[in-house]
């Protein structure tokens, strides 16, 4: 099974590549093998960039740390590498590849035998912030490189903030440094705490730490939905007449991007300006309507369709209208709209509007009908003027992207931009605000979104628990060489669950050890969360007893948290 798995991944790659559709994993895969494989590429690549600075290094994954070492450590004098047996020793002359190949190949896993070049790579990373296990980008690797600086370079400690106040790092102080959080010092699992040395003597008049409790919600969507309400009410109060606040100066967190949508809602209820990071396509229904269309032109002889396109957005038609249409007469069927103009209703008008549209697209590529057809219904600027309608309409725009990608790739069909507007639909890592975060709004996005980002107001909102989540693989770096070591665990999906069909030796350790991952990333989450703040960070609690993702924040907010009503 697993060599059918490789041989099918490796024919899909290859489709990829014929098709022109590579993946930006594709690109990072295909740059890493080209300068593995090519000291003239290392050697010029190396040359041209000749000083590499990374920030936020502790994001960053196996592949893209190789390729940084391969271009550090070419185009100049080599560093060093270790000889059998792990000791260290210079090694001189261009570009020679690591295993000591005389053509200069590198093997995969000897770039960390690489030294970069005196100068030539310059990176700064803070792995209390490592968040992004899920994509390789786990702390194992931040702390073997930083391991390996501190034999070729220097390795130098920053602890002073100039983000955040006082009683931000106060907060810091006594919830993280302990055991638990962060250690004194590293482990396989954890970073080191360091406390925040504040820089800043500004100060604001509402600096602080508040919280607010919420009503005992048993139900997940009406505690967000009371915490919604919650937060932009008390948003409005700072940023009317008289207040001491600007939209801009909010941002609003959540563990979970499913949430997102409730919050700007809230807000744009009351009027306030409001900009969504990590919603994805939270809002679909124009695609939705736009595809129920295009499967009506695509099959015009079938009135389940062309009912379906009717009662949709683009007529509005109801029921009672097409049975009144029936009942004098009249057929769901284009051929029968022309005969129906002599005494037209609204169905037989709506149906000689599908007629026309079903010419073009025998005449024209699909793009271009579709696009028409948006123009002209004024599809977008309905969807703008709807509630949410940032987000409605910047999905409608992603997804008419999606139908032209789909056109220059060589499918002009109606079903290839009935697959198109799927996959756009369906897309889970999409970000389409029709604008991009504004400065002038309250920022509301999920927490792995708020990485590297600040606000003089956060709210750490949506205190509802989550879901155990399965583990279905573990992952470790070798010591030694850096590979990848772990297990996988085989699934298939049977209604709502999963069901396990195959397990690897030792499972049962493997994956206590993942656990044991997960939880200390998950303070690294909450570190992040708290951190973003500049004066004010406020903490929303549940009612009831359902686990919340601030909830470590607790006993510390019950001391010294400023109560909000």
């Amino acid at each position: 099974a697993l060599e059918l798995a490789r041989a099918a991944a490796r024919d899909f790659e290859a489709e990829r590549l014929r098709a022109g559709t590579l993946t930006f994993q594709d690109l990072l895969m295909r740059a890493v093998a080209m300068l593995r494989a090519s000291p003239e590429a290392r050697r010029f690549l190396g040359t041209r960039y000749r000083r590499l600075l990374i920030d936020e290094f502790q994001d960053t994954d196996p592949v893209q740390a190789e390729i940084l070492f391969l271009l550090a450590s070419a185009g100049g004098e080599s560093g060093e590498r270790r000889a059998s047996g792990g000791a260290a020793r210079a090694q001189s002359g261009p570009a020679a590849g690591a295993d000591g190949d005389a053509d200069g190949v590198v093997e995969p896993g000897a770039w960390i035998d690489l030294a970069p070049r005196p100068g030539s790579l310059f990176v700064v990373g803070d792995p209390k912030q490592s968040i992004y296990r899920f994509r390789r980008a786990d702390i194992e690797l931040y702390t073997f490189v930083r391991e390996r600086f501190e034999r070729f370079g220097r390795v130098l400690r920053l602890d002073a903030n100039f983000r955040s106040l006082r009683p931000i790092s106060g907060l810091v102080a006594d919830v993280f440094d302990r055991e638990e959080a962060f250690p004194r010092e590293a482990t396989p699992y954890q970073a080191p705490f360091a406390p925040l040395r504040v820089q800043r003597s500004d100060g604001h008049p509402a600096e602080g730490v508040y919280c607010y409790d919420l009503p005992d919600e048993n139900r997940t969507e009406e505690l967000v939905k009371a915490d919604a309400k919650w937060i932009a009410s008390w948003i409005v109060q700072r940023t009317g007449e008289g207040g001491d606040r600007a939209p801009g100066d909010f941002m609003i967190l959540t563990r979970q991007r499913r949430h997102l949508a409730a919050y700007a809602g809230a807000l744009e209820e009351r009027g306030v300006p409001v900009a969504v990071s990590g919603a994805a396509l939270v809002e679909s229904e124009e695609i939705d309507e736009v595809r129920v269309l295009l499967e009506a032109l695509a099959h015009p002889d079938d009135p389940v369709r062309l009912t379906a396109a009717l009662v949709g957005l683009f007529f509005g038609l109801s029921f009672q209208d097409l049975a009144s249409h029936v009942r004098g007469g009249g057929r769901i069927s284009l051929a029968a709209g022309a005969a129906d103009e002599a005494q037209p209703t609204d169905v037989s008008r709506a149906l000689a509007q599908i007629g026309v549209w079903t010419r073009w697209a025998r005449e024209q590529p699909a793009d271009v009908v579709v696009q028409r057809i948006v123009d002209e219904t004024g599809l977008l600027a309905t969807a703008a003027a709807r509630p949410l309608g940032s987000l409605r309409a910047g999905g409608l725009l992603y997804a008419l992207e999606a139908v032209r990608r789909a056109a220059l790739d060589g499918n002009t069909s109606l079903a290839g931009a009935l697959e198109a507007l799927q996959a756009a639909a369906d897309a889970t890592e999409a970000e389409a605000p029709l604008e991009p975060l504004r400065d002038d709004a309250v920022a509301v996005m999920n927490l792995h979104r708020a990485k590297g980002l600040e606000a003089p107001v956060v709210v750490l909102a949506a205190p509802v628990g989550e879901r155990t989540r399965a583990v279905t693989r573990h992952v470790r770096r070798d010591r030694d060489d850096g590979d990848a070591v772990g297990g996988v665990v085989v699934t298939e999906r049977r209604g709502w669950a999963d069901a396990v069909l195959a397990l690897p030796p030792g499972w049962e350790a493997l994956e206590a050890e993942e656990r044991r991952f997960e939880a200390a990333e998950d303070v690294r989450l909450l570190y992040v969360a708290v951190t973003r703040a500049r004066d004010e960070l406020v903490v929303a609690r549940p009612g009831g007893k359902g686990r919340s993702p601030w909830g470590a924040l607790d006993e510390w907010l019950e001391q010294h948290g400023k109560r909000l009503e």
